[in-house]
């Protein structure tokens, strides 16, 4: 036998055989084949400790122990091992009793945990004997659909299981008449499944897309905006990890508070009559909620809602959101172009060209009003005018009198900043009022507040009292307010269903009383009072 270079060659057989051990091991964990800690630590010292050492050595003896000098010939090799030893044992000390440690879980099983540096793996195991581990294979169809029937009811189908174990399953909707939808379950030692985050997103495309004027999508996590299908519902099949958002879009700065408003009745509809399991309650944030302001790219709100809803309490929700939705819009709105800004400024009326129009306006006033109220002392009063009309539309606009109503002046030439198709106001005094401003042929108003006599009215927030019908349409009967009225410091007001009401009864028979504990900006449901016949 040649012996030319024979312990070389006895080091790359070592080396080889290290690396054939890697691909083992490699090869079973990506098969989630055996799990063997005596086999970690043998490859572990053959392969950090044994094999370097005799790989030095063995280079050293065939190739530079003759031509090195004689304190040198011994020298080189032990360094080199001390420095060998020190990296095993530093590999050893903060990566490998750490790699892999097992606990028995109350029934029997071993869970191994894995860290690789900050990266924990937990891998779940059947033990066979004392020494070896079987992979745990899953759970069979009946053990999941116990599982889900347990949690989350009847109804539950098996669509599909896919290759990697994962199993597809249709539910019926939250509300009678209301449409199927698909959900993913992950089959592992801990059953995990998106059934509450599919079930959101299949109920927000129901109470989005009836009588919810706002646009609303959801975005996968490669930011491709999924389409509906044509049942209505959302696929949960196009994003199965979970990480798709929905995204509300808010088109301007006065539109914060309505979209505040909206998102607020989105949530207490959700959390509502107790569709959901007491893990989602539990929650402290909502889920991944995305704004689109205006022509902005959309931003992120995590909403810890818990205390709120806890506490039924929707005003302190949707202010919470319209003052971190506000500080969002007021920063797009600050990096403006000048130009456009200045542009919007030369199309508003300056004060003295209000004062001419304002006296040309009263020159050729004739005492016709919509509505008008005195207070009780009879010397102040209001009126409510039409400045303009077009298709049925009126432009309305607020007179005061200070002298019982023999003169009048504008008090505000467009209080609403929009039109409407009928108006009512009144004043709890000279400077509180409410007036609620009439749409569609009165199916419907919007109420506003003011607390300066009239010169400026602002948009009142109302919570939605969302209902679902039997065929799952859902929408908020109760949209027309009355003239809200004050009593032990608070605020409230009657809502009825408009024109178009016949839900429950009508207004014959229930309304809805709404309170506010902020002087009439927000209301927030109260309770179902017995209602009255009432003219639109």
């Amino acid at each position: 036998m040649n012996r030319k270079y024979r312990a070389t060659k006895i080091a790359l057989c070592m080396l080889g055989a290290a690396v054939i051990l890697q691909l083992v091991e490699y090869g079973a964990g990506q098969r989630n084949m055996e799990f063997r800690t005596f086999f970690q630590i043998i490859k572990g010292i053959y392969n950090w400790l044994v094999v370097p050492i005799t790989l030095v050595f063995s280079v050293y003896c065939d190739f530079f122990r003759d031509k090195s000098r004689i304190y040198l010939r011994y020298l080189g090799p032990v360094i080199l091992t001390i420095l060998i030893v020190v990296a095993a044992l530093f590999r050893g000390v903060f990566y490998f009793f750490d790699m892999v440690f097992e606990e028995t879980m109350e029934d029997g099983m071993i869970r191994g945990h894995i860290a690789y540096l900050y990266v924990v793996q937990y891998e779940y195991y059947e033990p066979v004997g004392r020494i070896f581990r079987t992979p745990f294979q899953g759970w069979n169809d009946e053990k999941i659909a116990a599982y889900l029937e347990e949690r989350y009811g009847d109804g539950i189908v098996l669509v599909e299981t896919e290759s990697d174990g994962t199993r597809i399953y249709q539910a019926p909707g939250a509300k009678p008449g209301s449409q199927p939808f698909y959900f993913c379950v992950w089959n592992g030692y801990e059953i995990e499944d998106n059934f509450e985050y599919s079930l959101i997103k299949s109920d927000a495309s129901g109470f989005w897309k009836n009588d919810r004027k706002r646009q609303i999508y959801f975005m996968d996590s490669y930011d491709q905006k999924l389409e509906a299908e044509e049942d209505g519902e959302w696929s949960t099949r196009d994003c199965p990890q979970n990480k798709d958002r929905l995204v509300v879009c808010c088109y301007s700065r006065e539109d914060v508070k309505p979209c505040a408003a909206d998102l607020a009745d989105w949530i207490f509809y959700e959390y509502g009559e107790g569709r959901y399991s007491d893990r989602q309650s539990q929650d402290d944030t909502f889920y991944n909620i995305y704004i689109k302001y205006a022509e902005e790219k959309e931003r992120e709100f995590m909403f810890n809602i818990k205390q709120e809803i806890k506490e039924n309490n929707w005003a302190g929700l949707c202010q919470g959101i319209e003052i971190r939705l506000g500080e969002y819009a007021k920063a797009v709105e600050e990096r403006k172009d000048a130009e456009k800004e200045e542009a919007e400024d030369g199309g508003a009326m300056s004060l003295e060209e209000f004062e001419e129009w304002a006296a040309g306006y009263m020159e050729n006033y004739r005492g016709d009003f919509e509505k008008e109220i005195f207070l009780p002392d009879g010397v102040i009063g209001y009126r409510m005018v039409v400045m303009d009309a077009a298709l049925g539309n009126r432009a309305y606009g607020l007179l005061k009198s200070v002298d019982g109503g023999k003169s009048w002046q504008i008090a505000n030439y467009n209080p609403f900043d929009t039109m409407g198709m009928g108006v009512d106001f009144t004043f709890l005094d000279e400077n509180f009022g409410f007036a609620t401003l009439m749409h569609q042929g009165g199916d419907e108003a919007e109420l506003y507040v003011t607390e300066d006599g009239g010169k400026s009215y602002e948009h009142c927030m109302m919570q939605g009292l969302t209902v679902t019908l039997e065929d799952g349409y859902t929408y908020n009967p109760y949209d027309y307010p009355q003239m809200p009225f004050e009593e032990s410091g608070k605020v409230y007001v009657l809502c009825g269903q408009g024109m178009d009401g016949d839900y429950n009864g009508g207004d014959a028979a229930w309304m809805a009383l709404f309170e506010s504990a902020d002087h009439g900006h927000t209301f927030s449901f109260k309770e179902m009072q017995e209602g009255k016949e009432q003219e639109y």
